[in-house]
């Protein structure tokens, strides 16, 4: 069951749809669907994630196009898990799922061109840099070469609490987000260089971009 009458506030269903097992098109609420049920209580932002995660769980891309006939309206199912990050690099979409992979596809035909294995957790942090695909998950950040998607080495994140939340690169140094830290490793040996420490106990770092030399 998703929720009850009592449980209607987004909280609620935002901590239901991280639920890896809901099944969103199953009838479990008095006989209607999650997505039928908060639009019955109206409440159009859960609407919104709902329809959200559907989208993202199934890898689906679509296309404006419209042909001379009708409305042109390609769909293709890829992932198996959330999509938590994207990226774009020389007319390919890069996107990095919880299943633990990252696909590959062309972004004018939409076509699957590949699917990296490697990870062993949910990828949550895609980044581009020389030509170079980084990638991070719950431990490890992974190099794959844009060429041919071979993998080039793997760098250890050696924390209590690994999860990358961004990436963001400068200068040859690649700068991730984890925790209430930012690590910072060389993207030319791929070993570690630094450790910045949040100063509160109670935040942690979930975005990170670069302008001119500055970190923010």
């Amino acid at each position: 069951m998703y929720a009850t009458k009592e449980s209607e506030s987004i909280d609620s269903v935002r901590l239901l749809l991280e639920r890896k097992d809901l099944d969103l098109d199953e009838k479990d609420i008095d006989g209607k669907t999650a997505e039928d049920f908060a639009a019955e209580i109206q409440n159009t932002r859960a609407v919104e994630m709902i329809r959200e995660v559907r989208l993202r769980r199934m890898g689906k891309v679509w296309t404006k196009e419209i042909s001379d006939e009708d409305d042109d309206e390609s769909e293709y199912v890829g992932h198996t898990g959330l999509v938590r990050c994207l990226t774009i690099h020389d007319g390919k979409l890069h996107s990095g799922s919880l299943d633990s992979t990252i696909k590959v596809w062309d972004c004018e035909s939409f076509e699957l061109l590949d699917t990296l294995t490697d990870h062993t957790d949910g990828v949550c942090g895609l980044s581009i840099y020389k030509d170079q695909l980084i990638s991070a998950d719950g431990g490890d950040i992974c190099i794959w070469s844009c060429e041919d998607y071979s993998h080039i080495a793997t760098m250890t994140i050696d924390s209590p609490d690994p999860y990358v939340d961004s990436l963001t690169t400068h200068d040859d140094i690649l700068y991730a987000a984890s925790s209430r830290d930012i690590r910072m490793f060389d993207l030319k040996t791929y070993q570690p260089i630094d450790v910045a420490h949040l100063r509160s106990v109670e935040l942690n770092v979930c975005d990170l971009a670069m302008h001119d030399g500055t970190l923010f």
